[in-house]
């Protein structure tokens, strides 16, 4: 992307907090940078690292658990239920494909994207939540995030689907269950992040441009361990 990760993760908290602000393209504007391609879904990982503050702040044993459990398991960032459906896929389908079903409480429809590869006979489907490509129409109070926020008190249900009901995939419709808490994942984790460093900030190759990092760098030549970020947290 041509934002810097780090940038645009840094900036969607003020962007989400900040009144007004007018969108510039296709992407909106990302507290003062304009994105030439889609990075809330990413930047709002700073949510994250918000809801582990406050529980650091707390200061008890178990508000210490929640927010490891938000550090591993994360929750704003890539959404994603997990959907058992009554019958098998009629056939394969490819990832990116739209899911519509209803939302809890019904009404509204639920957004979402298949995510990975689904073999036709499979009787569930992994569906990557929507989240608006511009800043500034991401409402976190209408999303679904679950994941490690379950004991933190930010667990959002409103924009989750339904726990039962009727979802359409491939233009055929599947009934199906979906137990909320229990079901619902942060595909994109902070623990994730720091365990990759290597691999999205370091290691040349064609799947990471500008690598090494010039930060990045400095951080391995001075701490000798790629993973002592990670291994900092969980001590």
């Amino acid at each position: 992307m041509d934002v810097g990760y780090h940038s645009v993760v840094l900036a969607l908290l003020v962007t989400l907090l900040s009144p007004g602000g007018v969108a510039a393209g296709e992407f909106g504007n990302l507290a003062g940078y304009e994105p030439t391609t889609e990075v809330t879904g990413w930047a709002i990982l700073d949510l994250d690292q918000r809801s582990i503050e406050t529980q650091l702040k707390i200061g008890t044993a178990n508000s210490f658990k929640n927010a490891a459990s938000i550090y591993d398991q994360g929750g704003h960032a890539g959404s994603y239920a997990v959907i058992d459906i009554d019958e098998p896929l009629a056939r394969e389908i490819d990832e990116g494909e739209m899911a519509h079903g209803l939302v809890t409480g019904g009404g509204d429809q639920a957004k979402g994207t298949l995510v990975g590869y689904h073999f036709g006979g499979e009787k569930s489907l992994n569906v990557l939540y929507h989240v608006p490509r511009d800043p500034k129409n991401v409402k976190v109070e209408n999303m679904c995030v679950v994941g490690g926020l379950k004991d933190s008190g930010d667990v959002v249900t409103k924009g989750c689907y339904d726990t039962s009901g009727t979802i359409r995939v491939d233009n055929k419709e599947y009934k199906y269950t979906y137990d909320v808490m229990k079901d619902t994942f942060g595909h994109i984790t902070l623990a994730a992040i720091n365990k990759s460093a290597m691999r999205e900030m370091y290691k040349i190759s064609d799947d990471c441009y500008g690598c090494p990092y010039p930060e990045f760098s400095q951080y391995h030549d001075y701490y000798q361990d790629m993973a002592y970020g990670h291994r900092w947290v969980e001590a």
